[in-house]
């Protein structure tokens, strides 16, 4: 570490303090993560110390300890980053206009799932953080409920048009892997949801102009699925839409364990035609 930032492993934390620093001797200590361990995940992780802050007081008086750490700088003193932070808040909640406390304190918690990512140079929600990515299904899920009806619409807008930027035969990434990797379209029902998320934008914000901005994305999203496209996604005789081939699985239950799916979905999924009903009625009504 220096005077200003620990570094391991390729990557910087920066970090500004107001106490006293000091050198301590390396202290390593594995901790066990009994909820990752219950789900599957990794269950331990490796935790390191080599530095020591401090700030001495008397009996009786009273001092404040600053601490700011920061994966891009750590310039800004902490009573800015906290007055710059309530400041925020509060033009969450005049945005929203809603006037009930818990509303409120909703409107304030939802904004905590918007992200910026590096890879789209665009906001996303991580609606399963700290799990889960940016997965499309899950963004267009919760997208009508943290952007829409708290009126943040430019965000709303921002990462609907990055999710159409990114269309491919008619599908939408089903999670974007950051360090230069494709994005991963295997999910049926991120482009009938984006479709929906496109209309409840319009119906709140009543923009036209994006609806037309939009709209040649949802022809394309319609017509793959009319004529086919990747993981047998396809409009069968009775107009309803068949999904799913081979290992992989298209919905929400997309569990894949080797060679063994424990939730078999291939075929007709009522909430995927359901979803397709919605949208047919969406592009007729537009």
């Amino acid at each position: 570490y220096t005077e200003s930032a620990v570094i391991s492993n390729g990557m910087t934390l920066y970090f500004r303090t107001n106490g006293i620093l000091s050198d301590t001797e390396e202290i390593r200590e594995n901790y066990f993560y009994s909820y990752d361990a219950c789900d599957g995940r990794r269950e331990t992780g490796l935790a390191k110390s080599g530095h020591m802050i401090t700030k001495s007081v008397q009996p009786g008086e009273e001092k404040i300890l600053k601490l700011v750490y920061s994966m891009e700088n750590a310039d800004q003193d902490a009573d800015v980053i906290i007055l710059e932070m309530q400041t925020y808040r509060k033009a969450l909640e005049a945005k929203a206009g809603l006037h009930k406390e818990m509303a409120k304190d909703l409107v304030k918690s939802a904004s905590q799932f918007v992200s910026r990512r590096e890879s789209t140079n665009g906001r996303t929600i991580l609606a399963g953080y700290p799990f889960f990515e940016d997965w499309g299904r899950d963004t267009m899920i919760a997208l009508p409920g943290i952007c829409i009806s708290t009126g943040q619409y430019e965000t709303a807008k921002e990462i609907l048009r990055t999710f159409a930027v990114h269309e491919r035969r008619g599908l939408m990434p089903n999670l974007f892997p950051e360090g230069g990797n494709e994005p991963l379209y295997n999910t049926v029902d991120a482009a009938l949801l984006f479709i929906n998320c496109v209309y409840l934008y319009y119906q709140a914000a009543g923009d036209k102009a994006f609806v037309r901005e939009m709209y040649p994305v949802m022809e394309r999203i319609i017509k793959a699925y009319r004529e086919g496209t990747d993981y047998g996604i396809h409009m069968d005789e009775d107009g309803l839409i068949q999904s799913g081939e081979g290992l992989w699985q298209v919905t929400w239950m997309d569990v894949r364990v080797g060679d063994i799916l424990p939730t078999p979905r291939h075929g007709k999924p009522v909430e995927i035609n359901a979803y397709w009903y919605n949208a047919l009625c969406i592009m007729d009504e537009l």
